[in-house]
């Protein structure tokens, strides 16, 4: 009796410790699926619109709970961002798409904001005792060989640019001298005398396109906009710009600035990430993006201009494959639901369909 006994309380004590270790195993597992993910994320420079958007997301997420959170990086600016994430150094990285060193397995998260070339001259004080309008020397891109432009913004990226809009404009670079100011600096490019034409890159609302074409209009006279006539056959040569139309007032309404649109090219700013990293990380992270976004529009400058990357396979830049899957899936299931609504508002789909999903099509969705 006393040895059954003894092997009674042996085998509870063992189911006992199978039961702790079994649950221990659970709640390991269950910590491990629940704890949060952190993605680093490269963007610069620090103070820039694009860093401060990319702090107040990874302070909404962290707020938010949400599975997937952010780690900023603040680098230099692009150049070095795109860096850390060749490097390995940075999952996420914000960056021109047009950027050369761009690795070819970067993938498009989200679109952060599109911005538009703008390009100006200036038409000159009037004459003391005159009643003459002023008239600018330069009416156009094709006017610029010989002159001097001013750009905003030290990137090398912006002098390759303007020296391919010249080139197609039918313009010989080579003889465009191109002088980049910083965004402290608009004042000193406004007074400088070599100069005869500006050029920024930047959102259509961009708080530093509209303090430089102030500035020019106070230093230099009322500005002639250049459009970009070549701006489709831009688009078709280097799929990475678009054709776009800057609308008339875009800058200001009285006076108006530009009087009518103009053409243009435009150019993303992106959220990129690596093909390598894990989609279902992708997936999670831009579900939340999109969830807080509007929280932000109305806390942070440029939160609104935040958009879903290009789906187009053909794309220069195309979404990440989490991206297109998701959008693949979304599509599928619409068409399925349309098929059904079609066939239930038959009067002879009444009778025969049956609204019952498909298990894969729903799963996906879900």
């Amino acid at each position: 009796m006393p040895l059954r006994r003894g092997n009674k309380k042996t085998h509870g004590l063992l189911v006992l410790a199978t039961g702790l270790f079994i649950f221990a195993a659970a709640a390991g597992a269950l910590y491990l699926a629940l704890r949060p993910v952190t993605l680093r994320i490269a963007v610069g420079p620090a103070g820039s619109d694009d860093q401060r958007l990319v702090e107040a997301l990874a302070e909404a997420l962290t707020i938010g709970r949400s599975h997937v959170r952010l780690a900023p990086i603040t680098t230099a600016g692009p150049v070095d961002s795109v860096a850390l994430l060749r490097s390995k150094r940075a999952d996420l990285a914000v960056a021109r798409a047009d950027y050369s060193e761009m690795p070819r397995d970067a993938g498009s998260v989200a679109i952060m904001r599109k911005n538009v070339v703008v390009l100006w001259s200036s038409s000159g004080h009037r004459p003391k005792g005159s009643r003459k309008e002023a008239r600018p020397k330069i009416k156009g891109i094709n006017d610029l060989e010989g002159h001097g432009v001013g750009v905003i913004g030290r990137t090398q990226e912006n002098v390759k640019l303007l020296r391919m809009i010249l080139t197609e404009s039918g313009v010989d670079p080579e003889k465009v001298a191109i002088m980049l100011f910083a965004t402290n600096q608009i004042d000193e490019m406004a007074r400088n005398p070599k100069i005869d034409a500006f050029m920024t890159v930047a959102p259509i609302g961009s708080k530093i396109t509209f303090d430089a074409i102030t500035s020019t209009a106070r230093f230099r006279g009322e500005p002639k906009f250049l459009p970009i006539e070549v701006s489709e056959a831009i688009a078709q040569r280097h799929p990475v710009y678009e054709s776009e139309e800057i609308p008339g007032s875009s800058f200001s309404a009285k006076p108006a600035r530009p009087d009518d649109k103009i053409d243009t090219i435009g150019v993303n700013h992106l959220m990129v990430a690596p093909k390598s990293l894990s989609e279902t990380k992708v997936s999670t992270f831009t579900r939340q993006l999109f969830a807080v976004r509007h929280s932000l529009v109305r806390e942070v400058p440029g939160a609104e201009n935040i958009q879903k990357p290009d789906t187009d396979k053909d794309a220069a830049l195309p979404a990440h494959p989490q991206r297109l899957h998701m959008v693949h899936v979304s599509a599928s299931f619409r068409a399925w639901v349309r098929r059904r609504m079609v066939a239930l508002l038959s009067e002879e789909g009444t009778t025969r369909a049956k609204f019952t999903a498909p298990k894969q099509a729903v799963a996906n969705h879900c």
